[in-house]
């Protein structure tokens, strides 16, 4: 029996000395973001079988305890609460962020000369040019006016291209990223393995482990699993990330022949697709077939964030009008012939139109693209319309056409104010534009190729605006119905502009898409106060489980203390009664 003892002592000593390493290991780490603490598991040793008593039952002895693993203290469903509410903070962070940038360059704010001014003084050198129809001021005001209008209006358009860019810049180091973070989390299993079959404690790795998914979470949506032998599997929006030790890279591709914008797609490919690309060598990271919401469970994670407001490439007015590629049918971007159902090419070209058709219905920045651009247009229209003699009324009925085309100060017929900036020798268009394809961008009169007249610009441009039905002097009935087309909002009228399946004149369309801006940024703004409360709670939960209590620990090492001098005690009274057992026997 003295020697059983003296193996309970010796356990108590191992258990206590095993506990006082990891509550020393807690208190020295209890800094470092993301760490989870510690506890020994420890269990009875094994029991041995002494005697039977009068009743025949056995007598027991127990020997001590003995320590089965050091458990990290997290909970899984707080880990994965946290990582939903924070992937879907950083997807409205980054919406709120995009949609200021917009609005900055539409000049809405800062007191900027915002694209509003614009408009506001084009309706004041209107009315100024009503009361003065033949004053060389009053048509020196509106040129200029019509000149900054065009100007402003590039301005924004150039800006929210460039802008564009910047986020497929980001967009290309998230997904570098994002491949970096998974491949970490692929190491650090091998590691937990690794150091477990050794016997080795690797909590420490999955702490590390721990703060990639973190990370990961704010980048994707992220599903994380794990494997019977321990190991985390990754997924995000149905697609696999890691599984199995096997990693599933995210790469590039072009989503058109004219830009240079990539979308993350899963390749083997480590250069960047062709637009050509068919989707039967590459799976696309994003679902173009459904909107970014809550309800798709995808409005998480800053990169979803930068693809919707992105976009696929840069729209314009008609880009609704892109027909869907079909077969029988010739493939718009490389003018050949599709072969059959299952041609590659046509695949492609499916595949990025319905990228393209996602991308002005649900992207922020094509939605402004082409809403500016209907609003210029009509603009070019209502203007050009009335120096041509073709301004139409509601029902479609050109305004004075039985008195003839509008004149100039010289008695000739008038010169458009816009014009398609091309070059001079190129004889494919004329004017009026008669042949717009909405698959070719250099075919259709947008902000992007519009210039004012330059006849219009030079020293005696004003001579040149036709603006006299009769050709007599204080002649201002056209200027009127100018002003009578610009103010309409009649879905019959021909200068109506249709933003978002609502018809508004001008002025009142850019006022009502840029509140639908606001609105999304007000929307936004909600989510991010509602979420920022629940990353902060949920966040604050899983820290009440696994976070260090400098109390708590403190506490626990004078208990462990007293253990081991407890078990010390014990085991120098066996010691003493063993050595005067064998002092007595020699």
């Amino acid at each position: 029996m003295g020697f059983s003892g003296l193996a309970i002592a010796t356990s108590g000593i191992r258990a206590a000395q095993t506990n006082l390493a990891v509550t020393g290991h807690n208190i020295s780490n209890a800094e470092i973001p993301g760490f989870s603490r510690q506890r020994v598991v420890q269990t009875t040793a094994f029991v041995r079988n002494v005697a039977i008593n009068h009743a025949g039952e056995r007598l027991r002895v127990g020997h001590g305890t003995d320590w089965n693993a050091v458990q990290q203290i997290r909970n899984e469903f707080l880990d994965f609460s946290y990582r939903q509410n924070v992937g879907r903070l950083q997807f409205y962070s980054t919406v709120v962020q995009a949609g200021l940038v917009v609005e900055s360059l539409l000049g809405e704010m800062h007191g900027a000369y915002s694209f509003q001014s614009v408009l506001n003084d084009m309706w004041y050198s209107i009315q100024e040019l009503s009361s003065h129809t033949d004053g060389i001021a009053q048509r020196n005001l509106f040129i200029a006016t019509v000149n900054s209008f065009l100007n402003k209006a590039q301005e924004v358009y150039r800006g929210l291209v460039e802008y564009q860019h910047n986020l497929d810049a980001q967009i290309r180091e998230m997904v570098m990223e994002i491949n970096e973070l998974v491949s970490n989390v692929d190491r650090l299993n091998l590691q937990i393995r690794n150091a477990e079959a050794a016997g080795d404690n690797a909590n420490d790795f999955r702490d590390e482990r721990h703060r990639v998914l973190d990370r990961l979470a704010e980048l994707i949506p992220l599903d994380a699993f794990t494997a019977p032998n321990g190991d985390v599997q990754l997924l995000s929006q149905g697609h696999e990330l890691l599984a199995n030790g096997r990693q599933n890279l995210l790469g590039f591709r072009f989503i058109s022949d004219e830009f240079s914008f990539v979308e993350p797609v899963f390749t083997t490919s480590r250069d960047i697709l062709s637009a050509g690309t068919p989707p039967t060598d590459f799976r696309s990271f994003t679902n173009y077939s459904v909107p970014m919401n809550s309800a798709n469970r995808n409005d998480q994670g800053a990169l979803n964030a930068l693809l919707m407001a992105r976009g696929t490439a840069p729209a314009n007015r008609l880009s609704p009008d892109v027909p869907a590629p079909a077969y029988p049918g010739i493939s718009p971007r490389t003018g050949i012939a599709y072969t059959g159902l299952d041609d590659p090419i046509l695949l492609a070209d499916q595949h990025n139109w319905r990228a393209h058709q996602w991308s002005i219905n649900n992207a922020m920045i094509p939605q402004v693209q082409m809403n500016l651009d209907r609003i210029v247009f009509s603009v070019v229209n209502i203007l050009n319309d009335a120096v041509m003699g073709n301004l139409r009324d509601v029902n479609d009925d050109v305004f004075f056409a039985d008195e003839g085309p509008p004149l100039d100060m010289h008695g000739n017929e008038g010169i458009p104010i816009f014009i398609r900036n091309m070059n001079e020798n190129d004889t494919t268009f004329t004017w009026p534009v008669t042949d717009e394809n909405a698959s070719f961008v250099n075919t259709i009169l947008t902000i992007t190729n519009l210039q004012v007249n330059p006849a219009l610009l030079g020293r005696d441009g004003h001579n040149f605006l036709a603006l006299s039905v009769t050709g007599g002097e204080f002649d201002n009935r056209l200027v009127l119905a100018m002003q009578e087309m610009w103010s309409s909002a009649d879905p019959d009228s021909p200068y109506a502009v249709n933003i978002n399946n609502r018809y508004f004149n001008v002025q009142d369309a850019y006022i009502f898409f840029t509140g639908t801006i606001a609105t999304e940024i007000s929307e936004a703004n909600s989510f991010v106060a509602s979420q920022t409360v629940q990353v902060i709670q949920a966040d604050n939960l899983r820290n009440a489980i696994k976070g260090v209590s400098m109390d708590e620990e403190l506490n626990a090492m004078l208990r462990f203390q007293f253990a081991f001098q407890a078990a010390s005690r014990v085991f120098n009274v066996i010691d003493a009664m063993i050595e005067q057992v064998l002092m007595r026997m020699f």
